[in-house]
């Protein structure tokens, strides 16, 4: 991010830079703070996506207006069964949907968005069609993984192929594998 410039009880963030990472995390909607005619000029939030509606507004907002942050923690987040993160494939295909709509319309958001967005896709593809395999979509899920392999291949890349070609009960098994070794082991 940019330099912040300090105000009282937060920060403005004048411009994205190629150096953000984790952007996402700190953009809920209850601790950013956002001029109504900033939002009405980006377009408020795309009702389309399922999660990562807010990423994609307050990016769409951020291409043209500063962005401030307040220092006092203003709201918890509170997980649990039924948040809408929990539901693993809708979640991942949204993610995947707001990174296409950035890189598809790449003159509405930062350039340091776009620039994140490829970087991520393939990691965005391969967890939406490993999510897809997993709960029973195999051809779908393929489809998605051979996208990703075909940008980048990775080893996680590779072993979710690998169960994609198993029959779905299986493959849906192997899957899962897949996740624990990615999680035990950090691959």
């Amino acid at each position: 991010m940019q330099p912040r410039t300090k105000c009282q009880g937060g920060a403005i963030i004048e411009k994205l830079d190629e150096g953000f990472v984790d952007i996402a995390y700190f953009l809920v909607p209850s601790m950013v703070m956002v001029r109504k005619e900033a939002l009405e000029q980006a377009g408020l939030f795309d009702e389309n996506l399922f999660i990562a509606e807010d990423f994609d507004c307050f990016m769409r907002v951020w291409a043209t207006h500063k962005i401030g942050l307040a220092e006092e923690v203003l709201a918890r987040r509170r997980e649990h069964d039924n948040n809408q993160s929990s539901r693993f494939v809708m979640a991942t295909l949204s993610c995947l949907a707001a990174t296409q709509k950035v890189l598809d319309h790449p003159e509405m958001y930062p350039p340091a968005t776009v620039s994140l967005c490829k970087a991520r896709l393939p990691a965005n593809l391969r967890h939406a069609g490993a999510r897809l395999v997993w709960s029973g979509e195999a051809k779908r899920g393929r489809d998605l993984l051979r996208e990703s392999a075909r940008l980048e291949l990775s080893v996680k890349t590779i072993l979710a192929l690998g169960a994609a070609a198993f029959p779905p009960r299986l493959g849906c098994e192997f899957m899962k594998a897949r996740y624990f070794i990615s999680r035990r082991f950090g691959i």
